[in-house]
């Protein structure tokens, strides 16, 4: 069959709505009627709600008049009961108020969107989002909703901008899951963008070492800029040990353009594994304790272990890793090295879950894995226990954490070594 224009389609779809909420309203006002229901309480159920959003963006096809004392009441319940709706919701109250040309509780609405907002300068402007099972939970479609409210209810270039920019920075450290997420996502930072978002051109990005002499780094860095990757602009400077000098590490960037720039250095080389100091400052972040189990009056208790404690063979110790993430991740990887003198409790490898954290667990002969699926932004504590089997000094190691959908979000814990004794 041929293909109707969308026009035709909606001109069809939009009174097959209208008899719906009809139908919803017909079927309310016969339990009001019987005393089932109240026509003052909050009767705006999702299929009215959505309705009204999709009304207000389709004024072009009429209203059919038996509609009409419908449509103005879930209106009247949408800007009386809007504070108790989730932001998805209210963002679609907002757009369907304002095309019913009522300024006052758009104004309301928009202004505690602001005030609920979360705004840190690398993640852009977002909100606490509920996640949870259903559609309406979804993180990045409220996104998108919010993004076409500020868009369309006043929204200042610089709020824009910061939504925009949530946007990509959860792009990643996170797949967008469903193709309704991604065609959300991809339309709320296309419409009304600015071009020069959309520009990739590598000139506008300036590295600089500015104490050493360009022309050591100038030739190096205009050929890998030449062969920048096409649509992204992403290339890469390396140089090998023999080659780093002091010099180098002070590094200036300076983007002369309006799109963002993301890039990373890495300064790699061996070391003493005793001696790697624990990763402060970053995104993601990870800290390892380690506690003896202890038999008292009042129970078994743990007792930390400090530097020069001394440990026997039989002993059970209790490794803690706590993660921190300043922002939500998926698809990390998580290592705990294991001294050779230790044996894991659990040698079964499974999928758990503790402590709001869903994990797969995979003990090995050198250390612990976690692999975790998805990793919203807080804290978490991860706990098994050890025992210890030789007499010796060993080296515990460290712990490691990455994301691997974005490797250059990772952490790792200082090293550290045990003393164990007859």
């Amino acid at each position: 069959k041929e293909v109707q224009p969308a026009a035709q389609l909606l001109e069809r779809a939009l009174p097959a709505l209208d008899r719906m909420l009809l139908k919803e309203y017909q079927e309310l006002q016969e339990r009001i009627q019987k005393g089932t229901a109240k026509a003052s309480d909050d009767q705006l159920s999702n299929l009215a709600l959505h309705y009204l959003y999709v009304r207000s963006r389709n004024r072009f096809v009429a209203l059919l008049p038996e509609v009409k004392p419908a449509y103005d009441y879930y209106l009247e319940q949408a800007e009386k009961y809007w504070v108790d709706r989730g932001l998805q919701d209210q963002a679609m109250i907002a757009l369907a108020l304002s095309a019913a040309d009522r300024p006052e509780q758009v104004k309301e609405i928009m202004q505690s969107l602001r005030e609920r907002a979360l705004r840190k300068e690398e993640l852009g402007m977002y909100w606490k989002y509920q996640r949870g099972y259903f559609w309406y939970d979804r993180p990045l479609e409220t996104h998108a909703y919010l993004m076409e409210a500020f868009q369309q209810l006043g929204g200042t270039a610089a709020e824009l901008d910061a939504l925009r920019l949530w946007l990509l920075s959860n792009k990643r450290t996170n797949r967008w899951e469903t193709t309704k997420a991604t065609a959300a996502a991809v339309y709320a930072l296309l419409n009304g963008m600015d071009r020069a978002w959309l520009a990739t051109d590598v000139e506008n990005v300036r590295l600089r070492f500015p104490e050493l002499k360009k022309t050591a780094y100038a030739d190096r860095l205009a050929t890998a800029m030449a062969g920048a990757e096409a649509g992204t602009g992403t290339y890469r400077l390396q140089w090998l040990d023999t080659e780093v000098k002091p010099e180098m590490a002070t590094l200036e960037l300076r983007n002369r353009g309006a799109s963002i720039a993301w890039g990373g250095m890495y300064w790699q080389y061996l070391e003493d594994i005793d001696r790697v100091p624990t990763a402060e400052n970053n995104p993601l972040r990870i800290e390892r304790e380690l506690f003896r189990r202890v038999n008292t009056d009042r129970g078994t208790e743990l007792e930390a272990l400090s530097a020069g404690t001394t440990l026997h063979p039989g002993d059970r110790l209790t490794v803690r890793l706590t993660i921190r993430s300043d922002r939500a991740m998926e698809f990390l990887h998580l290592k705990d090295l294991r001294a050779s003198g230790l044996e894991p409790v659990e040698t079964l490898s499974g999928y758990r879950y503790a402590n709001g954290l869903g994990y797969y667990f995979s003990p090995t002969d050198l250390a612990v894995h976690y692999f975790i699926d998805n990793l919203p932004r807080g804290t978490y504590t991860l706990e098994y226990d050890q025992f210890v089997i030789h007499r010796g000094e060993f080296s515990n190691g460290m712990s490691t954490i990455q994301c691997m959908y974005a490797p250059e979000f990772s952490g790792h814990s200082a090293g550290s070594r045990l003393e164990v004794a007859e």
